[in-house]
């Protein structure tokens, strides 16, 4: 029985991702590191409401040993690399520790998980368009990582001819974590990168299926900001 593997599809955008999944007929892996509840009720959910096989799987993306063993243990038609790590603090503030913890999981993981991912016909990178134009200054190590998914997504697809291999670039997302965000900080924040209206995670979440069949060429960035 193959699989869509979902990285960080506990909450926010990887739980829009798998439903969007399950909906279409897919069987589902939500892999989770510390949010085993949600991940669990997800599950049950999509299980109940589209007549799926839905499992949930613990997965740290940075132990290559578990990464390995992950893609040993199961049939995976498509990875979709979601998970990722942020912390928000100028550059006077943040730690050599904080600001490689960050690219280690974002970048690190993303490169491990590629890696091992030998048998996926597919693989999508999220990224963010913060890897691309819309830099910020308290979370520069957020955007070196994001940027540097864009560039390993496009040498891998250099490196993997049998695969199709797509980085998405999306903006501000109307996620769990966005809206619990300072409202003036967040708003002063859209409007420095053009952006009106926080995206709808679902929307995002639909584009990244549409991938699937899509005859973009492997190594395509796609942005999604409106």
């Amino acid at each position: 029985m193959n699989y869509v593997l979902v990285t960080g599809g506990a909450q926010g955008l990887g739980a829009s991702i798998c439903r969007v999944f399950a909906s279409k007929g897919y069987n589902v892996i939500i892999g989770y590191l510390n949010s085993k509840d949600s991940a669990l009720e997800l599950s049950n959910k999509l299980n109940k409401e589209y007549n799926v096989n839905c499992i949930v799987k613990k997965i740290d993306i940075t132990c290559e040993e578990d990464v390995k063993c992950l893609f040993d243990e199961y049939d995976i038609d498509i990875l979709i690399n979601n998970a990722s790590l942020s912390c928000d603090n100028y550059i006077e503030d943040k730690s050599f520790d904080e600001f490689m913890n960050v690219l280690k999981v974002n970048l690190g993981g993303t490169y491990l998980m590629c890696k091992y991912a030998k048998k996926v016909k597919t693989v999508i990178n999220i990224s963010s368009k913060d890897g691309i134009d819309t830099y910020n200054p308290i979370s520069l190590d957020y955007c070196s990582s994001k940027a540097g998914i864009i560039n390993l997504s496009c040498n891998l697809s250099l490196y993997y001819k049998d695969k199709k291999i797509y980085c998405v670039c999306p903006g501000w997302i109307n996620t769990e974590s966005v809206s619990s965000m300072n409202p003036e900080y967040l708003k002063s924040e859209m409007k420095r990168i053009g952006q009106d209206t926080l995206l709808d995670k679902d929307y995002v979440a639909n584009k990244i299926y549409d991938l699937i069949d899509s005859n973009k060429k492997s190594g395509s960035v796609v942005i999604i900001d409106e």
